[in-house]
């Protein structure tokens, strides 16, 4: 079995996804306010996706020998979330986190 499988890993959870394509990045200036810092350490992140690549292998592509998985690149890079104030007339006012990459969003 050969192939490229990426993983990105939540920086402040922990919480491992798959990625399904490389991402494309844009270098923006942001005041550090307005930043979350991370508290997972990068060497952590590393075997935090290892871990979830193995286990994702495993159980849901079901190979019957342990894969190689080989480190080729990791970034450390901010996923972007808007926070934002909905008003509507005659109803409650109401806040959103939205994903900047997926559009997903969670009522706050």
């Amino acid at each position: 079995m050969k192939g490229i499988i990426g993983s990105t890993v939540d920086g402040i959870s922990g919480v491992a996804a798959l990625a399904d394509k490389a991402p494309t990045f844009q270098i923006k200036t942001v005041s550090a306010e307005r930043l979350l810092p991370s508290t997972i350490q990068k060497h952590r992140a590393v075997q935090i996706a290892e871990d979830y690549i193995f286990r994702t292998l495993s159980t849901k592509i079901k190979v019957l020998l342990t894969p190689k998985v080989t480190l080729q690149k990791q970034l450390l890079f901010y996923r972007p979330y808007w926070i934002v104030d909905a008003k509507q007339i005659g109803k409650d006012d109401f806040r959103l986190m939205v994903d900047g990459v997926s559009g997903k969003y969670h009522p706050l």
